[in-house]
């Protein structure tokens, strides 16, 4: 199984965050029944508090490269309030733990070239 995760950044303004809040926690718990799905985050910027990243974490047989469809409907739902940003990012090898990814044995293919 392959453990990815999904960022979908929201920037919109101040006045509609309640609202839009609302709406994405509903949207979140629809989309938190999606086969493969094994944790949602929310997070907001610490300097520009209408600025959210929704972390959606995946373990599957293989990444979609385009995107999840829960990924992609929450984005087609939300860029009505701002500007979105997609991104897709595949764990490296290990179980996310940065020491055991650096050693020799499970070394990520770039840091492996470079020594």
């Amino acid at each position: 199984m392959m453990k990815w995760m999904e960022i979908i950044k929201l920037r919109v303004a101040e006045n509609i965050q309640e609202s839009l809040l609302r709406r994405l926690t509903e949207h979140l718990a629809d989309i938190n029944q999606a086969g493969g799905l094994t944790e949602i985050k929310l997070f907001h910027n610490a300097v520009v508090n209408s600025d959210l990243s929704i972390h959606l974490y995946w373990e599957t047989a293989q990444i979609e490269r385009q995107g999840s469809t829960p990924g992609l409907c929450l984005i087609h739902v939300f860029k009505a309030y701002g500007l979105i940003s997609h991104s897709l990012w595949i764990e490296a090898a290990g179980c996310g733990n940065l020491e055991l990814a650096l050693s020799d044995n499970e070394l990520i293919p770039a840091v492996k070239e470079q020594r």
